[in-house]
C-alpha cells in the first residue's frame, strides 16, 4: 500500500500483481460494505475518487505484463492481463517492479 499512496496518479512504469490486487479487493469490500450502510447514491460518491488511482494502478500492472493501459478499455481481455505475470526483466515501460 505504501507503493499506491507514493505513485496513485502515476501512470508511467510498471506495477505488481500484489499492489493491483490488494487495492482492488479492498475497493470492492469497501464498495460492499458502504451499500450496506450508506446506500447506493452515497457508496458512488464516495468512491468517485477512487477512479484515477485505480486508473492509474491498473495502466501500471498492463505495463508490467508489457501492454499498453489503453488495454484498460477491453473490458473482458484485460482482466486476462491484469492476472498474468509481469514479465521478469526490463520491458519498455521499465524495470519490473519491487514486490
Amino acid at each position: 500500500m505504501k507503493d499506491f499512496v507514493q505513485k496513485y496518479l502515476l501512470f508511467k512504469g510498471r506495477g505488481c500483481r500484489r499492489e493491483f490486487w490488494v487495492f482492488f479487493i479492498i475497493l470492492v469490500l469497501a464498495g460492499i460494505a458502504l451499500e450496506y450502510t450508506v446506500g447506493h447514491v452515497r457508496t458512488n460518491l464516495l468512491l468517485t475518487p477512487l477512479i484515477w488511482p485505480y486508473l492509474s494502478l491498473a495502466t501500471r500492472r498492463l505495463h508490467d505484463t508489457n501492454h499498453s493501459g489503453w488495454w484498460i478499455l477491453c473490458p473482458i481481455y484485460n482482466i486476462v492481463l491484469l492476472a498474468m505475470k509481469g514479465e521478469c526483466g526490463n520491458n519498455k515501460y521499465g524495470e519490473p517492479p519491487v514486490s
